[in-house]
């Protein structure tokens, strides 16, 4: 199986849809714009990929991969954030797993940005009316050489 930076989008964008409340899920920047009043939404920004060459036709990558949170209601931006690690982290394991290609999945970080009256939708931040996470989200995995 050749896993590439569309297959774990996929992956990640499958489970979200089943697996969860999450009202929308898109691709960041380009879609966040289709929220409107859609919470919690998730938008999926691109990704860095690294990949080292090894022997025997394998690669290793570590791809970095941004997700965006937006909740509308303060009180449940934890409990989202958890369900939404939860459900990527189980599916992405669940999906690499069988072959034992997976090395590592887990959060890098979570920035939580500023307080500001001014809406940003496009940075981590508090707002009256909205919050914006970013959690980043790592994944070091094997793949055959493409």
């Amino acid at each position: 199986m050749n896993l590439t930076q569309n297959k774990v989008i996929e992956i990640i964008t499958t489970a979200l849809n089943n697996e969860t409340d999450i009202s929308k899920v898109g691709s960041y920047p380009d879609e966040v714009y289709k929220i409107g009043k859609s919470f919690p939404s998730v938008m999926i920004g691109d990704g860095t990929e690294t990949i080292e060459h090894l022997q025997g036709g394998l690669d290793y990558v570590i791809y970095e991969l941004p997700i965006y949170i937006y909740n509308s209601d303060r009180y449940n931006r934890i409990s989202n954030i958890n369900i939404i690690t939860s459900s990527v982290n189980k599916a992405v394991i669940n999906s690499m797993f069988e072959d034992g290609r997976v090395v590592n999945v887990g959060v890098d970080t979570i920035t939580k940005g500023d307080y500001s009256e001014d809406e940003d939708w496009y940075n981590p931040g508090f707002y009256p009316n909205l919050t914006i996470r970013t959690i980043n989200f790592i994944f070091e995995f094997y793949t055959d050489r493409v």
